[in-house]
């Protein structure tokens, strides 16, 4: 089984994926940037590839310890936490629809190691763009960003699990806001 400090790193590693996202859609249409730094913008997409990589299995380090049987059931002081903020709530919709976090990181699992060679093409596909002198698409694709949401949001559910849940928000929040943002609960 895997351990709370394997699911600090792979949730520091699922931010690191979403910040390269960020990066690599901005600088990647700025010509002026990336005349200015091409050997930044082709190491950012090296890391970015790796951060790809690397997804579906950090996604299933978290998996796994959510599904030991000291997590099946939400502490009652956490959800009170969590229900006092807009992306705490946004959470507990998500793993109620779910049926539990367990059911959430294993659909998160699902869909980011199903869309992991689409994202890993997609990136090559943009990268053959840059250096054609095109302007790449960029941006994830809804399925893999919302399960990268979803783990996220676990992830982040499991550090705070013991009370007394002081900072239960933070560590939600950056997977609430992605799952917000890429209508992820409309499925």
């Amino acid at each position: 089984m895997r351990t709370l400090r394997e699911v600090i790193e792979a949730n520091s590693e699922l931010t690191q994926l979403l910040s390269y996202d960020s990066v690599w859609t901005g600088h990647s249409r700025d010509s002026r940037w990336i005349a200015e730094n091409p050997f930044e913008l082709l190491q950012i997409a090296q890391h970015f590839r790796l951060a790809i990589i690397n997804a579906p299995h950090r996604v299933r380090y978290i998996e796994e310890v959510a599904d030991a049987p000291e997590f099946a059931d939400m502490p009652e002081t956490l959800s009170a936490v969590l229900s006092q903020d807009v992306d705490g709530r946004q959470v507990l919709d998500a793993v109620q629809r779910h049926d539990g976090i367990a059911a959430l990181a294993r659909e998160a699992t699902r869909e980011v190691a199903e869309h992991e060679p689409d994202e890993l093409r997609h990136l090559d596909d943009d990268l053959r763009r840059l250096l054609a002198g095109e302007i790449p698409e960029g941006y994830f694709w809804k399925k893999f960003m919302c399960g990268v949401a979803k783990a996220s949001m676990v992830g982040g559910l499991l550090t705070v699990w013991i009370p007394p849940h002081a900072h239960a928000v933070p560590a939600v929040a950056l997977g609430s806001k992605v799952y917000k943002t890429n209508h992820c609960g409309d499925e």
